[in-house]
């Protein structure tokens, strides 16, 4: 901290830390419990020093979102680039669910905001966007094992990437709520007999 007051650090590696404890507020009280007053408590400042990266509470909660969606595109493209594409698609998936501390985390928090888009153009957006980029980059993957021969060239990509989203989706849900029943192995298993199907 300086003496202002203020932490210490570029502009946006500031944000970022406001960002962070941002998820771990919602992920603690929810979007409806989460205030600048408690997200400056976790972080051991005032407001104020809030209100010097932020204009207000919409603005702080809108990056916040769009920066742990932005973290988890990264972490996709990444994923993209193994080999053989089967691969890929395990990865993708596994990336996107729920089975550490800190993943159990995002996932408490993009339920806050999940449940909170139908009157929020700004989060339905982000999740709208997010469920597109995952998409896209599945699709050029499944393009890609396909042009390689690794994956079936008979398959219809889109109803493939449907059905991983979808089990994916239902499987975070699911893996929050009875962790011991969905482990991080059990999820494993039933994305690995989805992409067994389209693998030669």
């Amino acid at each position: 901290m300086t003496k202002q007051g203020r932490p210490s650090g570029d502009w946006e590696a500031q944000r970022a830390r406001v960002s962070d404890a941002t998820w771990r507020v919602i992920a603690e009280h929810g979007l409806e419990g989460t205030s600048m007053r408690a997200i400056a408590a976790e972080m051991g400042v005032t407001t104020g020093v809030l209100s010097h990266y932020f204009r207000g509470k919409q603005q702080l909660l809108h990056f916040a979102m769009k920066s742990m969606f932005d973290a988890l595109y990264a972490s996709f493209r990444k994923a993209a680039e193994i080999k053989p594409a089967g691969d890929a698609l395990r990865s993708l998936a596994m990336i996107a669910l729920p089975n550490d501390g800190q993943s159990r985390l995002e996932w408490s928090v993009y339920l806050s905001y999940l449940s909170q888009a139908p009157r929020n153009p700004d989060y339905e957006q982000e999740i709208i966007q997010r469920t597109s980029t995952l998409k896209n980059i599945a699709s050029r993957v499944i393009a890609q094992g396909q042009k390689e021969g690794t994956l079936s060239s008979n398959i219809d990509a889109d109803k493939v990437i449907d059905e991983i989203q979808s089990t994916v989706e239902g499987l975070g849900v699911l893996s929050m709520v009875t962790p011991e029943r969905f482990s991080r192995r059990r999820q494993s298993e039933m994305i690995d007999a989805i992409v067994k199907r389209i693998e030669n």
